[in-house]
């Protein structure tokens, strides 16, 4: 949350300047001279580095919690070996609660490791003022953000946009689970079990919200090679003025679109 909150107003700064730079080079000529298309180039990768270090930031910390998470896990297993529990079920239970909590935190850790060393190499990403608007927002209401933050994956769509609510669906049924088998059992805890339980719960919570942050703004992204951006230059040219309306983000005579969505 604090790197959304420190990079959010320099993104808005940069897109406003590209935006403004491009209309009025646009209005004054026909086409942009060498110095204004540098001055393009330079502002559209400046962008494009901050957005990829960013993502790079929140896998990175979605890892480290995912660390936390097997440690705070390992502790709880311990916890519940020492209980002499009588009932067969809510031993099974808790068991298989754990085991499944742990395996989805490293499953999901492994995953963003991949997905950010590999699918995250981009030259030119993008991202929209509805997007950034809408995380500023709800970033500035900690633990509720990732509560307010569900319908995002859905709004905003992208390729595999559903994977953030499979992530929640685990995270929900381990938590509701082991809730339920651990206040069964409640008499037998004291206060150092409960505040390891009430850790585990909250990094589980932490860790899928940053992840369902971290997809939604990986899907808006779009890599552009030289012959893609030659053949599409006249035609991203002649959109320029409804895409800026639309707060589509436009560099020079390149067009970011919804191509980019069919990427992992």
């Amino acid at each position: 949350q604090s790197i959304n909150q420190s990079i959010n107003p320099s993104l808005s700064i940069i897109n406003g300047q590209r935006k403004t730079f491009y209309k009025q080079t646009k209005t004054k000529m026909p086409s942009p001279t060498p110095a204004a298309a540098a001055g393009l180039s330079t502002i559209d990768n400046l962008l494009s580095t901050i957005l990829n270090s960013r993502l790079q930031r929140k896998a990175k910390s979605i890892i480290l919690s995912s660390v936390e998470f097997l440690i705070v896990d390992f502790a709880v297993l311990q916890t519940y070996l020492q209980l002499e529990i009588q009932n067969p079920a809510i031993t099974n239970g808790l068991r298989i609660s754990l085991f499944v909590g742990a395996a989805y935190v490293a499953a999901l850790a492994l995953f963003l490791f991949v997905h950010s060393f590999v699918f995250l190499r981009v030259t030119n990403m993008k991202t929209t003022d509805r997007i950034e608007n809408a995380y500023a927002k709800t970033n500035r209401i900690p633990l509720l953000d990732g509560i307010l933050e569900l319908p995002f994956p859905v709004v905003f769509r992208g390729s595999w946009w559903i994977l953030p609510y499979v992530a929640w669906l685990a995270c929900g049924s381990v938590i509701g689970v082991s809730s339920y088998l651990f206040w069964v059992v409640r008499e037998e805890l004291d206060m150092t079990a409960l505040a390891t339980l009430a850790a585990g719960a909250l990094l589980l919570y932490q860790i899928t919200s940053d992840f369902s942050e971290y997809w939604v703004h990986s899907r808006h992204r779009e890599e552009v090679n030289g012959g893609t951006a030659n053949s599409s230059s006249s035609a991203s040219a002649s959109a320029a003025d409804a895409s800026d309306e639309e707060a589509s983000n436009l560099v020079g005579r390149r067009e970011v679109s919804s191509a980019g969505f069919t990427r992992l």
